[in-house]
């Protein structure tokens, strides 16, 4: 089994931690969006970031969290992470292979949580910008709150990055999948 990094409890904190240290934009259900670029490590994302979200920078370890819009005390948060894997092939047979541990993780993340699994969603590819992601995803309680939270592993120079979005029930969900749609990278060096 490979080893767990914690981001998906750390996403969760940061969405609850965001909605203390932001404040609460208002409420904008499918609003426009504005242009925003980030630099990671050697690459540069260009994303279409939605009225009322915020950018978070460097915060708990994480260089790029986009929040948006507080409902019901929660905040859907879209996040940009390198992996710290450099030269790294993404092959659909290697992806798949892991997906087993990537669903025992969840699993045994919930249980520590005293949450409770719903669902897996398939595994699959999806076009995001001019990239070709890796999704995983999974849908749970926690707190008697419902969450969906999708991974997306994709190759952008030499290093795989992934996006996490973290969308609470009740939450504008259309917001947080045009963001991960719109992000586009570019590499240098």
């Amino acid at each position: 089994m490979t080893k767990r990094t914690g981001y998906g409890a750390l996403a969760l904190a940061i969405g609850v931690i965001a909605a203390v240290l932001i404040g609460s934009p208002k409420d904008t259900s499918a609003a426009s969006a504005t242009a925003q670029t980030f630099t990671v490590d050697q690459s540069t994302f260009n994303v279409q970031v939605a009225e009322g979200w915020v950018d978070v920078k460097d915060t708990l370890g994480m260089p790029v969290m986009l929040v948006g819009p507080e409902t019901d005390e929660y905040r859907p948060v879209v996040s940009i992470t390198p992996t710290g894997l450099e030269k790294f092939t993404l092959d659909e047979k290697a992806i798949k292979s892991t997906y087993g541990d990537y669903r025992l993780g969840r699993i045994q993340w919930l249980e520590e949580r005293a949450g409770k699994l719903i669902s897996f969603e398939k595994f699959t590819t999806e076009s995001i910008g001019k990239q070709t992601a890796y999704v995983a995803g999974v849908n749970y309680e926690i707190d008697g709150k419902k969450f969906t939270e999708r991974s997306y592993y994709f190759n952008c120079g030499k290093e795989l990055y992934f996006i996490k979005s973290l969308v609470p029930e009740g939450a504008n969900s259309k917001d947080a999948e045009k963001t991960v749609r719109s992000v586009s990278c570019s590499a240098s060096g």
